[in-house]
């Protein structure tokens, strides 16, 4: 009788640690599986694609400064892309990335030339940009070019800059870098794209120190095949009396110039294209010049959103042309040129019926019926020096380019 009793005792013990043993094992499945399946759901991978750098090796000298392109190309499926983080691991001690201008696929540019987003700090950099627009808008969110069903997307341009002799490589680092896309399918969510695979680039850094010269490497600008597709103009330019971008307003960080290309009979001119704001106040715009033929002896002039038409005729341009032409050459591919040296002049005031190409009594009117507001749509007129405010600083630049004699209306 007792040895029944016990039998049946040990019987109830084995059931409890089975029953036991089964549920911390579903326990553990669920721990396990569960939060792989939600993140399956929300980071569902539309298909894979390869990031690029294009071209795969350069040779630059200490001082010099080459351009490079970054491309997304999908070979298994061409979905839409709305936002890019690529990071880029590189020795900050042989080069620096001194500058990014996103495509014109990317409507806003997060990484905004900053020292440390362009890794000039730790050799890591963050090269990031978004395109806000609706899907039904016809400028938004592209897989880019398609040749032969591979997409090919341009993301946009870093500059390199050597800055001491040695080799190395900028290297793309998939595993943290994020690609989003956006999901055609009836869920229309934006989702994760897979890096499969990623290219490059190798750099050799010289002794010599040429003159900040256009780069000598003509890049394609549609295709990481080679194909190249007209000259691309990378630009700098200054604002008369703006230096700090610390003390401009969010207002002002970004800057729509109109660029007109001439040479001899030949004129194109290209309206609202965008520029950015850098360290030293520096401005930095990127346009495709459509329809302008490679060549040279081009005069190029820019003319900014409250100041005179500039006109450039070489790289590097410390003072106003001497000559009627200009000396400026434009390759297939990017050109890289820096208009630094000679701000535009502040004056050119937009009134309401735009602006005239000229400084004159309208400007002082305009400047003078807004001193002393801040508000948004009166500092967008009067507020040359991109500070805030609209006060005697504004007039002291606008007198300036009064002073001044001009023959370059635009």
């Amino acid at each position: 009788m007792c040895k029944i009793k016990l039998e049946k005792m040990d019987n109830k013990k084995d059931l409890k640690l089975f029953f036991l043993l089964f549920l911390t094992l579903a326990l553990a499945l669920v721990v396990v599986f569960l939060p792989q399946r939600l993140t399956l759901r929300r980071g569902a991978f539309l298909g894979s694609l390869s990031v690029k750098l294009e071209p795969a090796s350069l040779n630059l000298a200490v001082n010099e400064e080459k351009a490079a392109n970054i491309y997304l190309v999908q070979t298994s499926s061409q979905r839409k892309i709305s936002f890019v983080d690529i990071r880029i691991d590189y020795d900050k001690n042989k080069v620096k990335i001194v500058r990014f201008v996103p495509s014109d696929k990317f409507n806003v540019d997060l990484t905004e030339n900053s020292a440390q987003l362009l890794g000039q700090e730790n050799g890591q950099a963050r090269i990031q940009a978004v395109n806000t627009r609706s899907e039904n808008d016809p400028n938004g969110p592209s897989a880019g070019q398609v040749t032969n069903g591979v997409a090919s997307l341009l993301v946009g341009t870093i500059t390199i800059k050597g800055v001491a002799q040695g080799s190395g490589s900028l290297e793309i680092k998939s595993d943290s870098s994020q690609i989003i896309g956006v999901d055609n399918t009836a869920s229309g969510q934006d989702l994760v794209m897979q890096i499969a695979s990623v290219q490059n680039l190798a750099y050799t850094v010289g002794e010599v120190s040429p003159t900040n010269a256009p780069s000598s490497t003509p890049l394609p600008v549609n295709s990481p095949t080679g194909v190249q597709n007209g000259p691309v103009l990378n630009f700098r330019i200054k604002f008369q009396g703006v230096t700090d971008p610390n003390v401009v307003v969010d207002l002002h960080k970004m800057k729509k110039v109109i660029v007109r290309v001439v040479k001899g009979g030949f004129e194109k001119v290209f309206g609202q294209v965008e520029t950015r704001i850098g360290e030293g106040g520096v401005y930095t715009g990127r346009i495709n010049l459509s329809g302008v033929p490679a060549g040279t002896n081009y005069a190029i002039f820019i003319k900014g959103p409250q100041h005179l038409a500039r006109k450039f005729c070489e790289n590097n341009q410390k003072e106003r042309c001497r000559t009627v032409g200009g000396n400026i050459t434009l390759n297939d591919g990017v050109n890289d040129y820096d208009f630094t040296g000679l701000p535009l002049e502040a004056g050119d005031l937009p009134g309401e019926q735009g602006q005239d190409g000229v400084v004159n009594a309208l400007d002082f009117s305009l400047w003078k019926n807004s001193y002393g507001m801040n508000e948004n749509e009166k500092l967008l007129v009067a507020d040359v020096n991109f500070d805030g405010i609209i006060n005697v600083a504004d007039w002291n630049l606008i007198r300036e380019t009064l002073s001044v004699r001009y023959e370059e209306e635009y």
